[in-house]
């Protein structure tokens, strides 16, 4: 793991989110649901 890591929770979990982000990027329906949850308008989550 990243030296920068032992510091703060938010590097591993930026990390994390990144992979999950990624992997789920070859399932539409759950890269649509993530972007929905993950940006600030959840308007576009609603419009599906």
């Amino acid at each position: 793991m990243a030296p920068h890591a032992q510091s703060g929770e938010p590097a591993i979990r930026a990390e994390r989110l990144t992979k999950t982000y990624r992997y789920t990027e070859q399932s539409p329906g759950l890269t649509g649901a993530l972007k929905g949850l993950f940006r600030p308008d959840r308007r576009e989550r609603l419009d599906g």
